[in-house]
């Protein structure tokens, strides 16, 4: 959900016990290193893997699921977000012309990502701002 292959928390190293050192992927603990429950491992884990600082967008109404981002609103109403897998159709219908600016955090990274999917990049964008 929120991050690259390269940059996937199963990547590094375990905190574990279990020797020899190892990355959280190969990891045999009981114990879940994603949630910290001890009823099951990571691989059996029901919430999805996150990095650190989208597990801090929790806080603020984010509520993230396996392939989904939905928004709980102050009021307690829930704003419905697509699944991954169906985001590169709902992005390139709505985009259909060149006039779209996207401004935000990791804007060329999300691109990247998108257009190695889609492979056209002149159909969408005519500009990006990172902030």
């Amino acid at each position: 959900i929120d991050h690259f292959t390269d940059n996937c928390p199963r990547l590094r190293l375990c905190k574990c016990h279990f020797k020899p050192r190892h990355t959280r992927r190969k990891c045999r603990n009981k114990i879940c290193w994603n949630c910290t429950a001890d009823d099951h491992s990571h691989e059996d884990c029901p919430e999805p893997v996150l990095l650190h600082g989208t597990r801090e967008k929790e806080t603020l109404g984010y509520v993230f699921g396996k392939g989904t981002v939905h928004f709980k609103a102050k009021d307690g109403s829930m704003i419905q977000g697509h699944a991954c897998f169906q985001l590169q159709d709902v992005f390139t219908n709505h985009f259909k012309t060149q006039n779209n600016v996207f401004i935000g955090m990791n804007v060329y990274d999300i691109l990247e990502a998108f257009f190695r999917r889609v492979g056209d990049k002149n159909s969408v964008v005519a500009g990006a701002i990172d902030v």
